[in-house]
């Protein structure tokens, strides 16, 4: 599984970049539990001031197996006429993200376009909350 991180945690920023298990994973995507009304707020705006976001979906992801309590998974479909790679707009993201997250809250910011099996379960599974 293939993922843009953008982790926050005790304000250190792990950089973007492919994420791959080493072992088979059964993780699950879902629903957030508590819907993350005012991060949700917050990237609406972004989107609408960078002009380049056509979608963005938002799930819930939990592997078991890490320890780790669940996290925000937010898949975005870029316009098919924006100027900016991904890559760059996960930079972007990421430097936003950081200064409108909660203290312990953090993403994945997935590309919702790269036909990934991941890529395919937030859009099946999530929830478009963008455009409006």
């Amino acid at each position: 599984m293939g993922l843009f991180s953008g982790h926050k945690k005790e304000k250190q920023v792990i950089p973007p970049g492919k994420f791959t298990y080493q072992e088979d994973r059964l993780v699950q995507i879902r629903d957030p539990k508590k819907y993350p009304s005012e991060l949700v707020e917050h990237l609406r705006n972004f989107f609408d001031s960078i002009k380049c976001v056509e979608r963005a979906y938002l799930v819930e992801m939990y592997d078991p197996k890490s320890g780790e309590p669940p996290h925000n998974v937010i898949g975005v479909t870029l316009k098919s006429d924006c100027k900016r790679e991904f890559s760059d707009f996960a930079q972007e993201f990421i430097a936003y993200f950081v200064t409108v997250s909660k203290p312990g809250e953090f993403a994945d910011l997935v590309d919702a376009s790269d036909k990934t099996e991941l890529s395919e379960s937030v859009i099946t599974s999530g929830k478009s909350f963008y455009p409006r």
